[in-house]
């Protein structure tokens, strides 16, 4: 995995996220990936569980803006800086999230293991 494939990756991302897409941002997962929302959360354990938790932001979020910048990438694994702002329906209350995140990637290039660690400001 190159610095390139996680920029790539990192924009697929982006793309699910702002197009509200589930399933793009399934598909950037392997089968059988383990994604920690937070570090004290127990981890979505396949792609079916990171589907269904995506399916959320359809209904919740809406006018999102997605932003990162690269901090490492070594071998198989990525380290980013994220920031995101979205209104969260049905309030239209607009949240603001900053965080970190560390992508674990298979030979293939899809993400075995995502940690993430965030905080958010809402009602800005």
């Amino acid at each position: 995995m190159t610095h390139k494939d996680f920029d790539l990756w990192l924009t697929s991302y982006k793309g699910a996220w702002e197009s509200r897409d589930p399933q793009a941002a399934a598909l950037l997962f392997t089968e059988d990936a383990h994604y920690y929302e937070t570090p004290f959360s127990a981890p979505f354990s396949n792609r079916d569980d990171i589907y269904n938790y995506w399916s959320n932001i359809p209904r919740n979020q809406k006018n999102i803006h997605f932003t990162y910048q690269i901090l490492a990438m070594e071998s198989n694994v990525g380290i980013a800086r994220w920031q995101t702002s979205f209104e969260r329906m049905p309030s239209l209350k607009t949240v603001a999230l900053d965080g970190i995140l560390q992508a674990t990637f298979d030979a293939t290039g899809l993400c075995q293991l995502f940690e993430e660690w965030w905080h958010r400001l809402e009602g800005i």
